[in-house]
């Protein structure tokens, strides 16, 4: 049923305009967990025609979680990976969604560090 739902969004989008990502999660973060969410969106981009729906879509769910300044071994514990699973298929994707968040979590820190040690440099420069 959800799958039909963004099957719909994508042709609404593509008809009528704008329902952003951001309009999408928020709809559906009403009703499910983010780890829930990201599993979802992790198996949309599974679908050829889903692909970058999933993508960016994920890409939401991750930037809220770094938003929260949530740790990889955090998002570990969301995704149920510290449980065993008894479907392998869903254990995987949950899998790659923690691996693909603990790259965007370190690019993250990346970002920061260097945007601290420019201001710094300029702070220097000032003095």
């Amino acid at each position: 049923m959800v799958l039909q739902w963004f099957r719909y969004a994508k042709m609404y989008r593509a008809k009528v305009g704008p329902l952003s990502d951001d309009d999408i999660y928020t709809l559906l973060s009403k009703l499910t967990s983010n780890a829930d969410l990201a599993v979802l969106f992790e198996s949309f981009r599974q679908l050829p025609e889903l692909e970058k729906l999933g993508k960016r879509m994920q890409s939401v769910v991750f930037r809220k979680w770094i938003r929260g300044e949530m740790r990889p071994d955090a998002v570990a514990g969301q995704l149920g990976l510290e449980s065993s699973a008894s479907a392998l298929l869903k254990m995987d994707l949950r899998c790659k969604i923690h691996e693909d968040y603990a790259v965007e979590f370190v690019k993250d820190l990346h970002r920061k560090a260097f945007r601290e040690h420019f201001i710094r440099l300029g702070a220097a420069k000032a003095s």
